[in-house]
């Protein structure tokens, strides 16, 4: 039992070490360059990121180690990333209500127009995975109501502007992780067989 807390403490320790250089390296930089930050928001958000990036670390050491994950640790990441998700949705300062309906912007190859659409994008992704037991079709139609639930409010709040491109972006994120999820689904099945 002692030699367990050990363990735990000393992998605990070392995803914090791997986080913090991980955080300071990359994550700050990068949230920095998309966020823009001038919020109150800024240290919880930064707080948050650091803490779910450790848990991430930690639990994929764990995995790893012990070929296994602890259903409380991913509950404890889900609420962590829908608080990452919140406060970049809706953290920002005030920006006035402000539309974009112009696809073409999906096609503008600035570097940091590329940046905004792939973090879009990746930021999405889990949530095809919360979608998994629905059909095909209804999951894309309830994720494509999300993401306009999304622009909507960001709208509304005037937080965010209302960006077709954004709609597209995301609902593609969204359908891309409810295809992995249900590839990795049926691949477990195929073994277990």
């Amino acid at each position: 039992m002692y030699m367990n807390s050990i363990k735990l403490i000393i992998q605990i320790a070392l995803s914090a070490i791997v986080s913090y250089i991980f955080f300071f390296y990359v994550t700050s930089p990068f949230f920095y360059f998309f966020y823009n930050g001038n919020s109150p928001f800024d240290f919880p958000i930064i707080l948050i990121l650091y803490i779910g990036q450790t848990l991430i670390i930690y639990i994929i050491s764990n995995l790893l180690i012990n070929r296994r994950i602890n259903s409380k640790n991913l509950n404890f990441m889900w609420c962590i990333y829908f608080l990452v998700m919140a406060f970049l949705l809706f953290g920002r300062q005030q920006i006035g209500s402000r539309i974009n309906m112009n696809i073409m912007e999906m096609f503008n190859l600035n570097q940091l127009n590329i940046l905004q659409n792939l973090m879009n994008f990746l930021l999405f992704i889990p949530i095809g995975y919360l979608l998994r037991k629905l059909k095909l079709a209804y999951s894309v139609i309830v994720g494509l109501l999300n993401v306009l639930a999304v622009e909507t409010t960001q709208l509304i709040l005037q937080r965010g502007i209302f960006d077709i491109v954004d709609i597209v972006i995301d609902t593609l994120s969204i359908l891309t992780g409810y295809l992995i999820t249900k590839r990795i689904i049926r691949n477990k099945q195929m073994i277990k067989y």
